[in-house]
């Protein structure tokens, strides 16, 4: 049923398992329909939470590098992040969100 796309996968996040680069490739790779990535968050502490919102920080970027090289069926599978990003209608206003996550990337 996946190659016919129509599975869904969920994907979560954990301390041990918190590249969400290599999460939704694999994924994508296995031909699901959409890939929403969550943090199983009764499983992170503080110093935990701080790797994986790194992690999730590089996600962000390879998602808009899939939108600057035009590919979009791939980002669209990024649910999450797709539908914040079309919640933003001024562009100016999502090259603030990326150069503050930059910005916050850079201070790490």
């Amino acid at each position: 049923m996946r190659h016919m796309n129509l599975v869904t996968a969920r994907a979560t996040v954990t301390p041990d398992n918190s590249d969400y680069k290599e999460i939704f490739n694999h994924l994508n790779e296995l031909e699901f329909r959409a890939i929403p990535i969550a943090i199983a968050q009764n499983m992170v502490d503080d110093e935990q939470f701080d790797k994986i919102l790194s992690e999730y920080i590089n996600y962000i970027f390879y998602f808009e590098e899939l939108i600057l090289t035009k590919q979009y069926a791939k980002a669209k599978k990024m649910t999450e992040l797709c539908a914040k990003a079309l919640n933003i209608k001024n562009d100016d206003v999502l090259f603030e969100i990326m150069d503050a996550v930059q910005e916050e990337q850079c201070l790490r």
